[in-house]
């Protein structure tokens, strides 16, 4: 009775041996994999934070590029009303939804329009 006891012991032993082994080396591979997700979840998180500054300074450039062609068509507007005698419409207002602020230059003032003689047709 006393070997049967013994060799359940040992058997039992080798077997909760066993098991913590295989335990230790599935825990130590989940941590393997994690720190390898976490690893290419950072990679993935740097190269998007570098895209969104690019796509930052895209926008800025964007938005002033816009402002610039704004001024130009204000000021075409105004040298044609001059030349045409008619008061200029109202200047061309352009919305910016950025969260960025940018400068906003005041265009040129309108040149007075001076008065033109009559233009007839040529028939």
């Amino acid at each position: 009775m006393i070997k049967l006891t013994k060799k359940l012991v040992v058997i039992s032993t080798i077997i909760i041996l066993v098991l913590l082994l295989l335990s230790r080396a599935y825990v130590s591979d989940k941590i393997g994999n994690s720190n390898l997700n976490l690893s290419d979840y950072n990679a993935r998180k740097e190269d998007l934070i570098l895209k969104q500054e690019q796509l930052q300074v895209l926008i800025i450039t964007l938005n002033n590029t816009i402002q610039q062609e704004i001024i130009k068509q204000t000021e075409l507007a105004n040298k044609l009303s001059s030349l045409t005698g008619k008061p200029s419409s109202s200047p061309i207002s352009g919305g910016s939804s950025s969260s960025t602020p940018t400068p906003n230059p005041t265009p040129a003032p309108a040149p007075s329009p001076t008065p033109q003689p009559p233009v007839t047709r040529a028939s």
